[in-house]
């Protein structure tokens, strides 16, 4: 049981990692193989063993419920971004990490974010999550001091513009 809470803290914590084709709903079981696969072959678990099913039902229903929200909000889906992030999860090495996320990348490479949901606020527009920003952009806590928002969406290689 402890290994499926596992699992869905994965999920959880990869949840913005959604949607591939141009539907993000024809995404999830694409999306839910490549992790229960990785899951599969990195975590030594006789709980799992045997037990993709499980998995990718799990998988694939936070994936779906993910999607509707994402909807809800009004966000908007990028395919490009979102096969990139099946493809980190097919090529992630066994660390924990599930491969480097998008900030990582952007840090690497000083490229611009590849989310597969993002909003429409523009650089420097205060911001609550991560979904909020436009494409490319991060909802970054700043170190304004006479900011009661500190959270504003920014370009991490150009910063605030």
């Amino acid at each position: 049981m402890n290994r499926l809470l596992t699992l869905a803290a994965v999920c959880s914590v990869a949840i913005p990692l959604i949607g591939c084709g141009d539907d993000p709903n024809e995404y999830a079981d694409e999306a839910a193989q490549a992790l229960c696969d990785h899951f599969f072959e990195c975590k030594d678990s006789d709980e799992l063993r045997g037990d993709m099913d499980a998995c990718l039902e799990m998988a694939v229903a936070i994936y779906e419920a993910e999607t509707t929200e994402q909807q809800a909000k009004g966000r908007e889906y990028d395919s490009e971004c979102a096969l990139k992030m099946v493809e980190r999860y097919e090529s992630a090495q066994c660390d924990g990490l599930l491969g480097s996320g998008p900030a990582d990348e952007a840090d690497a490479a000083c490229k611009p974010r590849c989310d597969p949901w993002h909003g429409s606020l523009s650089a420097g527009m205060e911001c609550e999550f991560q979904g909020d920003c436009g494409k490319g952009l991060e909802c970054s806590l700043l170190q304004g001091p006479d900011d009661p928002n500190p959270r504003r969406c920014v370009n991490r290689c150009a910063g605030a513009e």
